[in-house]
């Protein structure tokens, strides 16, 4: 078997060469076992910009444990769209008789897409997509402005979900305004999956008989059953 898993506690790895795990596995191995590192020859880390305590605290163990003389033999290649420098400086060895020398390498790949990338704020979405607004009202963005927004937690996350609800209808619009201008496939990024359920309400709202569109809710919490469709 040439590539094995641990998530959770599912794994299947029997002699796996290349294993894919969790932040949150990596880190219980190391906790029961800190020689655990040892079995690998290489270490990947993916999308160390999404920034989150478990991961920043990986990475600071494997600071730790790349700086002793015993891990040299040891490889990691760490990937970030926008960390390059700070991250090459963070991986510098502490503990190595010279770390001055032991400066990390950096590959840096120049980013290129096939299609055409356009930013769209939501002035610019009214100009070129004027049939999803009409005469329906705006969520009011100005509430949330650093010198308006509430400065209680709860009350701010409350603000930031209604305004999230709002903005529900507007997104299921805009879909069907591209599926009506030729879009067979897009992607829709949500904060969470109270927001990804909104956003298929308000799509099947606005049903309509001659454009239906399949939705397909991909997290974490959905059993694979419910998103497996959309990897086909």
């Amino acid at each position: 078997q040439l590539v094995g898993y641990r998530v959770g506690n599912d794994k299947r790895d029997q002699q796996a060469q290349i294993v894919y795990v969790t932040v949150g596995h990596m880190l219980e191995a190391l906790v029961h076992n800190p020689r655990h590192l040892e079995t690998f020859s290489h270490i990947v880390l993916d999308e160390v910009h999404e920034r989150f305590v478990e991961a920043d605290f990986l990475m600071a163990l494997f600071r730790i444990v790349l700086s002793r003389p015993e891990t040299t033999h040891m490889r990691v290649v760490v990937m970030s769209a926008t960390l390059q420098k700070a991250l090459a400086s963070f991986f510098r060895p502490l503990l190595l008789p010279s770390p001055g020398s032991a400066a990390p390498g950096q590959l840096s790949l120049p980013g290129r897409t096939p299609f055409e990338v356009r930013d769209l704020v939501w002035d610019d979405l009214k100009q070129e997509f004027p049939e999803v607004f009409g005469q329906k009202k705006e969520p009011d963005f100005a509430k949330m402005k650093p010198s308006k927004a509430p400065q209680d937690p709860k009350r701010r996350s409350e603000e930031l979900t209604r305004l999230c609800k709002e903005l529900s209808d507007h997104c299921a619009r805009l879909l069907y305004a591209l599926q009506s201008r030729g879009y067979k496939l897009v992607l829709v990024f949500c904060p969470g999956l109270d927001q990804m359920k909104e956003m298929q309400l308000a799509l099947e709202k606005l049903e309509r008989p001659s454009m239906k569109p399949k939705v397909y809710l991909v997290h974490s919490a959905l059993e694979e059953e419910t998103y497996r469709e959309a990897l086909q």
